[in-house]
């Protein structure tokens, strides 16, 4: 509730209270009077029967002092409610959790823009990172002068599901990052699909793709815009992407994130180089990323992690690989 709206319903709160304690108020005088009219038989009533004056006037005083006591009651009330009203606009951390954060609004602040003032959320993330060793012709086809013997080529699969949160119809942008190091006027975009309820089964080729860089020479990523989407509230809509990068076989650390908060995230990799290397995957936040399935055969070996709490915008998974260690050390040597 924001703190306007809590002030208007005190404020009825309070109004309320004092009708009910001005109607308890008359009928206790009500009662003493009345019970005294009888008592001194002031009315002879002829069509009802005999009332005890003096039973009513105990009526009478009972129901004044629990007024008394009410009104009592209510005013300490009143400078309780009053108290932790300033208590909330001074420090709604402390008013909230009991205990002061020094900042605590500036954090407050970045969770709420974070979670609560989010459009989107993202469900069923998949990434898949399948490993291959670069072909001589893809060698020659990128730069003669580059040295690749040690590269590996990479296509990074991306699928999720996007849900507009808020009750009113929202433009989804999607954008892809993708860094330029190793190689990069290879390192792109290849595939692209999106799937809704009102648009069904659009995608970008290639050449389309292309026209979707929109990152300069000095950048250190490719940024695609790969267009904006009208998403309906409550809709969900299924995004696929594909991309193409090289990376060294040596050492790499791959770092993947997402600017929308998202229900989970799986990760799997499919190594075909048949180079034995070893793979480390890490959240980048207090997440555990727990390896849920690994097998291998002649050409293939796959490591799947899961993180299954939800992540906040700009959290996700580092990526790392290199070749067995005694390799490495001989190589050093």
């Amino acid at each position: 509730m924001r703190l306007d709206s809590k002030k208007s319903f005190i404020k009825f709160h309070k109004w309320r209270e004092k009708i009910f304690s001005l109607t308890g108020l008359g009928c206790t005088i009500g009662f003493i009077i009345f019970g005294i009219i009888i008592k001194g038989k002031s009315f002879n009533f002829d069509t009802i029967p005999e009332i005890h004056g003096s039973l009513l006037i105990e009526l009478g005083i009972a129901s004044f002092i629990i007024v008394i006591l009410g009104l009592t009651l209510d005013k300490y009330q009143k400078e309780k409610q009053d108290e932790m009203l300033e208590q909330f606009k001074e420090n709604s951390f402390f008013a909230l959790f009991g205990w002061i954060l020094p900042n605590s609004e500036v954090f407050l602040d970045t969770v709420t823009k974070q979670i609560f003032h989010s459009n989107f959320i993202r469900k069923d993330w998949i990434i898949c990172y399948t490993l291959n060793k670069i072909s001589d012709n893809i060698k020659a086809s990128i730069d003669s002068t580059c040295n690749y013997s040690d590269s590996l080529i990479i296509e990074i699969d991306s699928s999720y599901k996007i849900t507009n949160i808020k009750s009113y119809e929202q433009n989804y942008n999607v954008k892809f990052w993708l860094e330029k190091e190793d190689a990069p006027t290879f390192n792109r975009v290849i595939y692209f699909n999106i799937q809704g309820k009102n648009f069904t089964g659009i995608g970008k080729n290639e050449e389309e793709l292309r026209k979707c860089l929109v990152s300069k020479n000095e950048d250190i990523s490719n940024e695609y815009n790969l267009g904006s989407y009208l998403i309906q509230p409550g809709e969900t809509v299924s995004i696929r992407t594909k991309s193409l990068a090289i990376r060294s076989i040596n050492q790499t650390t791959e770092f993947y994130t997402s600017v929308y908060l998202s229900e989970s995230l799986t990760i799997t990799i499919k190594d075909q180089t048949c180079s034995n290397l070893s793979f480390v995957c890490e959240a980048n936040s207090p997440h555990r990323c727990n390896k849920v399935n690994e097998f291998s055969s002649n050409d293939c070996r796959e490591i799947t992690w899961s993180i299954t709490e939800p992540l906040l915008p700009y959290q996700g998974i580092y990526l790392k690989w290199h070749k067995p260690v005694q390799e490495l050390t001989r190589q050093l040597s």
